[in-house]
């Protein structure tokens, strides 16, 4: 003869592990500001910084994050984006 089983209680739940979430470059307050943004006009921002700077060999990066830092700074300060 066996033994009889034991009764669980309908509010056990079988343990799971907490999920677990990748942070990733995409999570970044910045980056999701950024992406506020077309890449046009990040480009044309970028041109134009580039054209101010004289229109120098090398470092297209730095003019590109620059225009992202900018539009970004705009976005923040911006009468919509007020409370």
């Amino acid at each position: 003869m066996s033994a009889p089983a034991l009764a669980q209680p309908d509010s056990v739940q079988p343990h799971t592990e907490p999920e677990r979430r990748i942070v990733t470059e995409t999570d970044s307050p910045l980056y999701q500001a950024t992406q506020a943004f077309s890449q046009e006009e990040i480009a044309q921002l970028a041109y134009a910084l580039w054209r101010q700077r004289g229109s120098p060999e090398g470092f297209p990066e730095t003019d590109w994050l620059e225009a992202e830092e900018q539009l970004r700074k705009s976005l923040e300060t911006s009468p919509l984006n007020q409370p």
